[in-house]
């Protein structure tokens, strides 16, 4: 291949530059492709890759172990070491240059509005639909979506905003005065993802052909754009309370896993870890990564019960000494006595509290 990296090799290229070889290879698959589990999330804070969340939804096995192969072997920017990967000085020099120059939108944050964002485009381009073929008084076309809530959603809503025209005029403004805000790139492809009359929007490998780009990258800088409207919208609703009606109900973060919130219930419940391994039919170290979820998360939530205040600032202080939160690198410096578990759930306290 050529020497250019591909979109999300540069993405992935990213998230090995923030693990350090600490986490597997496979962690950051995890974590582009949005598989929500307690450890991908907990990587994601304690790396800050969070933001990168699902960002590459389509992303296959085999482009993975393609893009791996390539950046190890081809542009020499890892090293491959069992089943993690490290940068080589070349590597790194790529991602300051990606840091310097990010191909990705400041806007971007997978984790916060990936959910939110599928639920307001799929509103708003049914709207936007509707309004379309309203104006030209021609009611035959078939909708974007076929999701039933979606089409609930637009039905009342379209009864709350019986002047058409209006409508569309504010509508447009509105989304007029965000998208100028942004790269020309980023509002091109996504108003030309919009479907009107006589003019159906384009699917992401139609939008790569036309900005030449590829389409992971179109879908990523179109998810930006919509991670942007809600962020805007849900800040400053005065400003654009036509957009904000779209998503005002919808609500932002993904929150806990709904695993890891029936144990909070039993933790809430004064259930120790152990009962709640035997109460669930779940292996221990299940509730473990759950309690450390958890930690991750609530503010109130103590962890002392599991490991004590002064082993706490120990293991902190041995990752920080170490420069590295390699679970395996800590537990040497520490001691034989601390477990695995106690050390992640302290790595996770002082992630929430910024040490």
């Amino acid at each position: 291949m050529a020497e250019r990296a591909l979109f999300r090799q540069k993405l992935l290229l990213f998230v090995l530059f923030r693990i350090q070889g600490d986490r597997t290879l496979r962690s950051a698959y995890h974590l582009l492709t949005g598989k929500k589990t307690a450890q991908t999330i907990q990587d994601g804070k304690l790396y800050q890759t969070l933001f990168l969340f699902q960002s590459l939804p389509a992303y296959s096995e085999r482009e993975f172990n393609q893009d791996v192969h390539d950046l190890a072997f081809q542009q020499k920017y890892i090293v491959l070491s069992k089943d993690s990967g490290t940068l080589t000085s070349k590597g790194k020099e790529k991602v300051n240059e990606l840091i310097s120059h990010p191909p990705w939108s400041n806007h971007y944050n997978g984790w916060l509005y990936e959910k939110a964002a599928s639920i307001l485009w799929q509103r708003l381009s049914l709207f936007v639909q509707a309004l379309s073929f309203g104006l030209k008084k021609d009611s035959f076309y078939i909708p974007v979506t076929n999701n039933h809530a979606v089409l609930t959603w637009v039905k009342e809503e379209w009864k709350r905003k019986p002047d058409k025209e209006a409508s569309a005029e504010t509508l447009f403004q509105e989304l007029h005065k965000l998208l100028c805000t942004l790269e020309k790139l980023d509002s091109d492809i996504f108003v030309s993802r919009l479907s009107g009359w006589k003019a159906p929007g384009l699917t992401f490998g139609q939008c790569a052909s036309t900005f030449d780009i590829e389409s992971s990258e179109a879908r990523f800088r179109f998810n930006g754009v919509l991670h942007y409207l809600i962020k805007e919208g849900s800040a400053r609703p005065e400003s654009y309370p036509f957009l904000y009606s779209f998503i005002k109900d919808i609500g932002n973060s993904q929150g806990l896993t709904a695993t890891a919130l029936k144990t909070k219930e039993l933790l809430l419940q004064k259930k120790s870890k152990e009962e709640i391994s035997v109460i669930r039919g779940l292996r221990p170290s299940t509730i473990e990564d759950h309690i450390v979820e958890i930690s991750s998360y609530d503010p109130s939530f103590l962890i002392d019960t599991y490991v004590s205040e002064q082993l706490q600032k120990q293991i902190v202080q041995a990752s920080l000494r170490r420069q590295t939160k390699k679970l395996k690198i800590i537990k040497e410096e520490v001691g034989a006595g601390v477990t695995y578990f106690q050390i992640r759930l302290a790595l996770a306290q002082g992630e929430r509290h910024g040490t």
